[in-house]
């Protein structure tokens, strides 16, 4: 399994290498749980330093479900400042709605410790579950904010 995973994590990684990991991640949490148990976390907090569009997709797919599956890798995306890597996703009007609607909910998983003011301009978008999203992330960032909720 390991020689997926550096295949996976050369600077320009096969997109073929990421669509199996995305396709076995589909499976379930007992697919997320073993790719995490067997050292993928790494690789892929690796391949959010990269800039090939092409990726983001796939990417956004894997962040996805490993945040769905196991929050607590939520710290380490927060660590290194991946925010960046899913705003510019969110804010890249080429990328699909289902891409985008991925990095709000990426972003709603981080959020609760971190918070940029870019989630606040894609609110206008007209695709719905994308705007669920996004209020999901503000409404964590206002969940700690004791004057938001004073003032109602």
């Amino acid at each position: 399994p390991h020689r997926n995973l550096q295949v996976a994590s050369k600077p320009r990684p096969s997109l073929r290498a990421l669509d199996l990991l995305s396709r076995f991640l589909d499976l379930g949490p007992w697919a997320v749980n073993l790719a995490l148990c067997v050292g993928i976390f790494p690789y892929v907090l690796r391949l959010l330093q990269s800039c090939a569009r092409e990726l983001r997709p796939l990417l956004v797919s894997i962040w996805t479900k490993i945040l769905a599956v196991d929050s607590s890798c939520q710290s380490e995306l927060v660590r290194e400042n991946c925010h960046n890597y899913f705003l510019l996703v969110l804010k890249d009007p080429i990328m699909m709605p289902e891409h985008r609607t991925g990095a709000a909910f990426v972003l709603a998983s981080m959020v609760a410790r971190e918070f940029d003011f870019h989630l606040f301009e894609q609110l206008d978008d007209p695709e719905p579950v994308l705007r669920q999203w996004l209020a999901i992330a503000l409404g964590r960032v206002l969940d700690n904010f004791a004057t938001a909720k004073w003032r109602g």
